[in-house]
């Protein structure tokens, strides 16, 4: 609400009207719109006019069940919108729109897209409205009201004294209670399953990739039985789930911005079997040892340390400055089983977006250098292309291992506070694959990559014949004729003139060319 009371006193003066939109009751989390906060602002500033959407609120609170919102004030507010459905609580079809404001309403009504082009509700739908609405305007919605409360409060106590994490404590009927991990909350419904409790995983993208949990809606149909036995269930597999999948009350905790306590202490789990180091420079790793499970990837010691000293070394308003980290994971008995590293630049937005868009955003960019930028930690850098990781595939413990290698990158990028965190260029049926898929990363598919690995030819007509049908039609169409007309070398070194030429070169490609948008490279 602070938030929101910062952008009235910057908007007041500049527009007749600010709209605050909002939900009554959060869908996900169920906590509810601090209805006092917006009366009193509602008060203080005649421009904020508000539009709620009170879905989840509606039956089950209020007089005559007219929902959460409504139930604050005595008639809606001239600045107000109030929008709700008849298809949840309510048990029909269809949706309404309610307003103060009058010459608002006669417009929707005579305008309102909806109510000019929908077709007429069938028969039974107006029945059930009409059954439904018999039972608001009655006591016994009093009544429903009233039992469903009792379910809500027995369930919020039950899992407060089980000592489950909650979003929210408000009295709704909607809990939301948080894994994190999808791969969290995948197992805790499998296991509630198994014992005859079905309930749903809220996951991505009903919520961010990291904020899985399972929602849980109370009604009168569950006894206050059934409350107290998934209760017990959760109370028993809650932990159960979070050790299983590597998880924790601390990173559950993390994910959610919040802290939640274990009631009792958290089990230790193998994965310690695995000792994570990280180092800030590659100086402090043996090169044989890099090398030796590195030596095929596009990069081998000498080139990583070529790249840190000249990317680390740029002022730190460069936008290609990066901060290298590296991470190695040994098994008990000192053996290397896990080595990256990760580099900290700021990315654009953009940088995989379709050329389009970057080309009106660096207009933008014209004017502000950093606009749609951010700080991300990526595995290798983003001057590298190809697998930037190894990973013991052989290891007998090798979920308990990539449990720690992620742990690892990923206990570092939450200190750091970065905007993303990217683990990149994996083959799409890479064992790594579901793995992070299940830990809450979401994937994405990266530019196609060239390699070339068969170098036992000595003529271009040998080379031609390695190349597919097609392939081989265009090289013998659009290359060999032209051969003749280029003096090709191999330099280990360049001079200055040719050095020019080169980057000039590369500028003139990179300032047509937006289909990876990153930031030019200067010399």
């Amino acid at each position: 609400m602070d938030e929101l009371e910062n952008y009235l006193k910057t908007l007041n003066n500049r527009y007749e009207k600010v709209w605050y939109m909002a939900d009554g009751i959060y869908s996900m989390y169920g906590d509810c719109l601090p209805v006092e906060k917006i009366m009193e602002l509602m008060h203080r500033y005649k421009k904020l006019f508000v539009y709620v959407d009170d879905v989840h609120g509606m039956s089950w609170k209020g007089v005559n069940g007219t929902g959460f919102i409504k139930s604050h004030w005595d008639a809606i507010p001239d600045r107000m919108v109030l929008v709700s459905t008849l298809s949840k609580t309510f048990g029909a079809s269809g949706a309404f729109v309610v307003s103060g404001d009058y010459l608002l309403m006669s417009k929707i009504r005579n305008f309102g897209g909806p109510l000019t082009f929908s077709a007429q509700l069938e028969p039974s739908a107006v029945a059930a409205a009409i059954a439904s609405a018999k039972i608001h305007l009655s006591t016994e919605i009093i009544e429903k009201q009233e039992k469903l409360q009792k379910r809500i409060d027995a369930l919020q106590s039950a899992l407060v004294h089980a000592g489950i994490p909650l979003m929210s404590t408000g009295d709704t009927p909607v809990f939301f209670i948080p894994t994190g991990m999808p791969d969290t909350a995948y197992t805790l419904m499998r296991k509630l399953s198994i014992d005859a409790c079905f309930v749903n995983p809220a996951l991505f993208p009903a919520v961010p990739v990291n904020n899985a949990g399972l929602r849980i809606t109370v009604s009168n149909h569950n006894s206050l039985q059934d409350i107290d036995y998934l209760a017990g269930l959760l109370e028993k597999h809650y932990d159960k789930a979070l050790v299983v999948t590597g998880n924790s009350y601390k990173k559950v905790g993390r994910a959610f911005k919040r802290q939640f306590v274990p009631k009792k202490e958290e089990r230790a789990k193998k994965a310690n079997l695995f000792h994570s180091a990280v180092y800030s420079s590659i100086d402090e790793i043996d090169e044989v040892l890099w090398n030796s499970v590195l030596h095929d990837q596009a990069f081998d010691y000498a080139g990583t340390k070529f790249l840190q000293g000249y990317f680390s070394s740029l002022h730190s308003d460069d936008p290609n400055h990066m901060q290298f980290k590296y991470y190695l994971v040994r098994n008990s008995n000192g053996s290397v089983e896990a080595l990256t590293y990760t580099t900290v630049s700021l990315w654009k937005e953009d940088m995989l977006s379709h050329e389009m868009v970057s080309e009106r955003i660096e207009k933008v960019r014209l004017e502000d250098p950093t606009f749609l930028t951010e700080k991300v930690m990526g595995m290798g850098s983003s001057f590298t292309e190809g697998c930037h990781m190894y990973i013991n595939k052989g290891s007998k413990d090798l979920r308990f291992l990539q449990r720690a290698f992620f742990d690892c990158i990923e206990g570092e990028f939450e200190k750091g506070g970065y905007g993303k965190l990217v683990l990149r260029d994996f083959k799409k049926r890479y064992f790594l694959y579901h793995t992070a898929q299940d830990r809450g990363y979401l994937v994405a598919d990266m530019p196609d990559a060239a390699v070339f690995c068969d170098f036992d030819w000595n003529t271009l007509e040998e080379f031609g014949q390695q190349l597919s049908k097609r392939s081989r039609r265009h090289f013998r169409t659009e290359v060999l004729p032209y051969a003749d007309d280029y003096d090709v070398t191999v330099s280990n070194q360049l001079s200055i003139r040719d050095l020019t030429v080169c980057y000039k070169m590369y500028c003139e490609v990179k300032a047509n060319n937006f289909s990876i948008n990153n930031f030019e490279y200067s010399v």
